[in-house]
C-alpha cells in the first residue's frame, strides 16, 4: 500500500446510479477527500469537500453483482488507513526495531511507517 497512489477520504455518499443500457449503468460519489499520494508513501494533504466521481458499472450475470469497469485511483478512508499502520505496527512490536540484525531497510521502513501514521493522524 505505501507505493501504491491513492485518495484519502473522510467520508463519502453515493449521489446517484443511472442505468445507461443493458446491464450497465454509471454511478455518482461525493468524496471528502483530505490527502492524496503519489506512491511513494509520501501524503500530502488537500481539501476538496465535493469531490464527484464517475464510475462505469456493469452487471456480471454469473456472479449477480455490479462491478466497477473503469477503477481510478482508490479512494480509502483515513481511519481504515489509520488501522492498517497500527495493525502493522502492532504485529511487529515495538522491541522489533531493537533487534540487531535488522537491516538499514527495514529500520527506515519501520521508520517511514511510523511517520506515515503520525501524518495521518494529524489530518
Amino acid at each position: 500500500m505505501d507505493s501504491d497512489p491513492l485518495v484519502i477520504v473522510e467520508s463519502f455518499k453515493v449521489i446517484r446510479v443511472e442505468p445507461v443500457g443493458e446491464g450497465k449503468a454509471n454511478a455518482y460519489v461525493e468524496y471528502n477527500v483530505i490527502a492524496e499520494s503519489k506512491g511513494n508513501g509520501h501524503i500530502v494533504k488537500i481539501r476538496k469537500p465535493q469531490d464527484v466521481v464517475k464510475y462505469q458499472l456493469a452487471w456480471t450475470w454469473n456472479d449477480a453483482r455490479w462491478l466497477v469497469v473503469d477503477p481510478l485511483i482508490p479512494r480509502i478512508s483515513r481511519e481504515a488507513l489509520i488501522r492498517h499502520y497500527e495493525e502493522y505496527l502492532d504485529f511487529v512490536g515495538p522491541d522489533w526495531i531493537k533487534d540487531p540484525q535488522l537491516t538499514d531497510v527495514q529500520r527506515k521502513s519501520y521508520a517511514d511507517r511510523l511517520k506515515t501514521l503520525e501524518t495521518l493522524r494529524s489530518l
